[in-house]
């Protein structure tokens, strides 16, 4: 059995096959709101869906393995009021292999098969669009993350974006993804607000990201400081041992290389020089420059100017 995941009634719906729900849940978003819970009630009317659903697969020899586990699974949560179970079988001919590309693609890729089905919801705010996730780490009981997704919840419909959960159950812990998918010109909102989440959530609830944007590598990891940062000490050791010069990607996952003399400039930039698309409110990242003596601030990409945050001249980078 493979881990499983939990979604939300929103993701529920943005991802379903009828149109008409389809539409009405993505209209907000579309015109720089949001779906509200009235609303997302209102098209759950007949309770078909829960406001989670947890998915997940389950591998065996037989089909009798296979209805053992299944019947653990449906013992274990009978006891909670409303649940409801559902699931499909899949079963390889005598003799065979069950074979990914005979099964239907479904909505989480338990099985094994990749989609890309998903992507036209990047444009659901405007053509052009993108997303940005918060990914925390909480153990796997449930009271702190329920804490914690509460405020998440709340802040991101102050800021009229849609919340897509995306929550992943292991044994030892949870992954609490949260997708913020956001238009053409609201990246520098959801920048704001990926930054408001990941401070409140380390100094509130002690906990951060298990993975995270180039942008935020050095701070995110600062938060894994336990036992006096022994992580970071191991890591940028293991960093000037391989790499004594520190030539090679420079700052990657928060682990800098102390021999470089240009570190304590770079790790006060950040990472990379921030792009700031004036038209659309994007950003893109570039590698730190020094001491170039060209004056100029700007430079082409796909026939469109982009200006930098800061003074650092850019012409000839590319």
């Amino acid at each position: 059995m493979n881990h499983p995941t939990i979604s939300n009634l929103f993701r529920q719906m943005a991802v379903s096959e009828n149109p008409a729900i389809l539409q009405q849940v993505l209209a907000p978003g579309s015109q720089g709101g949001h779906a509200s819970r009235e609303l997302l009630d209102r098209l759950n009317l007949t309770k078909e869906r829960g406001f989670w659903k947890g998915m997940f697969a389950i591998y065996g020899p037989s089909k009798a393995a296979v209805d053992t586990s299944w019947e653990s699974v449906q013992d274990a949560f009978e006891g909670v009021p409303g649940v409801k179970f559902g699931a499909d079988y899949h079963e390889a001919k005598r003799g065979q292999r069950l074979k990914i590309r005979d099964m239907p693609e479904f909505e989480i890729p338990h099985n094994g098969f990749p989609r890309l089905s998903a992507l036209p919801m990047m444009d659901t705010r405007g053509y052009g669009g993108g997303h940005i996730c918060f990914s925390p780490l909480f153990p796997p009981g449930g009271k702190e993350l329920y804490e914690w997704y509460k405020f998440a919840s709340q802040r991101i419909s102050e800021e009229n974006f849609d919340l897509f959960a995306d929550f992943h159950c292991y044994g030892r812990y949870t992954i609490a993804i949260v997708v913020m998918v956001y238009g053409p010109t609201e990246g520098r909102r959801a920048d704001a607000l990926y930054e408001e989440l990941m401070v409140q959530a380390h100094e509130e609830h002690q906990t951060s990201e298990y993975r995270t944007h180039i942008d935020y590598m050095s701070k995110i990891a600062s938060h894994f400081d336990f036992n006096d940062g022994a992580l970071n000490k191991f890591v940028t050791g293991l960093k000037e041992l391989l790499d004594p010069n520190g030539i090679l990607s420079q700052g990657k996952s928060g682990i800098w290389s102390t021999r470089h003399d240009k570190v304590d400039e770079w790790k006060s930039n950040g990472t990379a020089v921030r792009l700031h698309n004036e038209a659309s409110g994007g950003i893109i990242s570039l590698p730190p420059l020094t001491g170039h003596k060209n004056n100029t601030n700007a430079y082409k990409v796909d026939e469109r100017t982009l200006h930098t945050t800061s003074k650092i001249p850019l012409r000839g980078l590319l």
